[in-house]
């Protein structure tokens, strides 16, 4: 019998994506990367550089954002 592992797939969103669910704009959610307040993997192309950011990330932000209005 053969034992099957469930691997975690961690979902990624781009910046753009990132500052539509934590509703700022994309330039926040860029601004935040680079000053380390927030994970994300960058990816550098010749022409720009690409972010995403962990779904986990999102949502340990969205708690500390909104944890005065619950």
């Amino acid at each position: 019998m053969i034992q099957l592992q469930q691997c975690d797939i961690m979902k990624m969103y781009s910046a753009r994506e990132t500052a539509k669910l934590l509703g700022v704009s994309q330039s926040t959610v860029i601004r935040w990367i680079e000053k380390g307040e927030l994970k994300a993997k960058i990816k550098k192309t010749p022409f720009r550089k690409m972010y995403y950011v962990p779904e986990e990330e999102i949502e340990r932000l969205k708690k500390e954002m909104y944890q005065d209005f619950v």
